[in-house]
């Protein structure tokens, strides 16, 4: 297709899924790269490319990437899920919970975003300062105890935690549960 018509952006996406699936993300992101140039308003091209950021350990794209496509795509729960995955990495948990909690609500019965935010809930308790209290108030036996399902967390409501084994723990969301993406 390319041969044809070098300027046809949903080659250079499928291009790019192809270069992602073989793990060459430096040339997955030089396709989304091109499809993004040739169609601005292309928003799953922009979601693939904060995917492929995100494996590439470019955080700070990731976020711009998945902004982008919330603006096209208002409530698309994947870019939320994987946007608070890349405030994660980049170690700010408060975001990362923030916008894992819109992707369970936007998404009510999807597993992933429930898997991602008892991560989320486990990693801050253990992170907590010596106090045992959080920036937001929140003991480490509360929210413990919320990520296992054992009582309600307080302010916060992470309606499901209860039901999905926690996947990731302090090293990285992304790397214990796969990033969601339905064309990657």
């Amino acid at each position: 297709a390319l041969a044809i018509h070098p300027n046809l952006a949903p080659a250079h996406l499928f291009l790019g899924l192809l270069e992602r699936r073989a793990d060459r993300l430096p040339a997955a992101i030089a396709r989304y790269d091109r499809a993004i140039a040739l169609d601005p308003g292309m928003a799953i091209a922009r979601f693939n490319r904060g995917n492929a950021r995100l494996a590439a350990r470019d955080p700070i794209g990731a976020i711009e990437d998945y902004g982008a496509t919330l603006a096209a795509i208002p409530g698309y729960w994947p870019a939320l899920l994987n946007r608070g995955r890349a405030h994660f990495e980049k170690k700010n948990p408060q975001a990362a919970a923030d916008d894992v909690d819109r992707a369970v609500t936007a998404a009510p019965h999807a597993w992933e975003p429930r898997a991602s935010q008892a991560s989320i809930l486990l990693v801050l308790a253990d992170v907590l300062g010596r106090d045992g209290r959080s920036a937001t108030g929140l003991d480490k036996d509360t929210v413990a105890g919320s990520a296992r399902g054992a009582k309600p967390l307080g302010r916060r409501p992470f309606a499901g935690a209860s039901e999905i084994a926690p996947v990731a723990g302090a090293e990285g969301l992304c790397r214990g549960i796969s990033c969601v993406s339905p064309l990657d």
